[in-house]
């Protein structure tokens, strides 16, 4: 008898020091109060927690990063183009394709970014401003090839309209300068000539032109291929194909080989719907004219925080 009461007593005490054992190897207890994590030797950590993907909102002080691209359209109205001649295309229509950085704090955005833009425009005929429509050597064809490459930067402030940050309004302009290549290409036409035998009819140039159709010049002749027909003209721009192609500045010629990246205002909206996902609408006034402009972008942003 006094053999098993030695037995269960011994038992008893293994059962009861067990904890203890558990504690020495390190093992803890979760016990999460105000942020925080107390284990069995008193010692606090601070506790990670999981916060919300829809949780947005932008803490007072702290930057942010997110990387994306962009696409714009850019558009030069029928207005503006007709400052320069009488009679041209309706609309042109280019295209912008980039990458940018969003730097962002306290509502203010600095986006750097790289941006390809396409200048190609399918050959247009163009009356010379305030020039006889009646008169060939007072009509040109153009069409371009041209692109650039841009480094810009925008400075975007914005004013939230949703009250957990999803939403904001966004203003601000943007600055840079780009390099141009490719060709544009100026060439003369003339009305229909048994000197001029290129078989390709430019199309009515005006519902009041007899003849009804305008030839490129392939080579020097009469009716408008010639310097004699326009005035201060020291190049005669002609050539069969793709036509003359105009000279820029590293040839002393007058297609720019930089051009400055100027938009004043941009104006849109900023969407952010999770902390991942950043978007942007925006559009505005530019030098090449008018423009509307996407961007998505990955936020850098955890979902993780930790309580203070």
């Amino acid at each position: 008898m006094k053999k098993c009461l030695s037995c269960l007593v011994a038992l008893t005490a293994g059962l009861a020091v067990t904890p203890a054992f558990a504690d020495d190897t390190g093992a803890t207890t979760t016990v999460a109060t105000g942020g925080t994590q107390a284990n069995a030797n008193g010692n606090v950590a601070t506790v990670t927690t999981e916060a919300s993907a829809t949780d947005v909102l932008e803490d007072k002080g702290q930057s942010y990063y997110f990387l994306g691209a962009n696409y714009r359209m850019n558009i030069v109205p029928a207005f503006i183009i007709n400052l320069f001649v009488d009679q041209g295309p309706n609309t042109v229509l280019t295209s912008t394709v980039g990458l940018s950085l969003d730097v962002r704090k306290d509502h203010f955005s600095i986006v750097p970014g790289i941006n390809f833009t396409e200048y190609g425009m399918d050959p247009v005929l163009f009356l010379q401003k305030n020039k006889a429509a009646g008169d060939p050597g007072n009509w040109g064809l153009v069409h371009s090839t041209l692109k650039a490459v841009y480094v810009t930067v925008d400075l975007l402030w914005s004013v939230p309209i949703a009250k957990k940050g999803q939403v904001d309004f966004e203003f601000g302009f943007s600055a840079g300068l780009g390099g141009v290549f490719g060709d544009l290409y100026n060439t003369w036409v003339s009305g229909p000539s048994p000197t001029n035998p290129d078989p390709t009819k430019l199309g009515p140039a005006y519902p009041s032109q007899s003849a009804g159709t305008f030839y490129q010049c392939n080579t020097t002749g009469p009716n408008g291929c010639n310097a004699n027909n326009h005035q201060n003209s020291t190049i005669n721009k002609v050539g069969p194909g793709a036509g003359y192609a105009e000279k820029n500045w590293f040839d002393g010629g007058s297609v720019p080989t930089v051009f400055p990246w100027l938009s004043l205002p941009i104006l849109g909206f900023r969407i952010k719907p999770i902390k991942q996902l950043e978007m942007r609408l925006n559009g505005g006034f530019s030098i090449t004219g008018f423009f509307a402009n996407f961007a998505m972008y990955y936020g850098f942003e955890s979902t993780k925080s930790t309580p203070k």
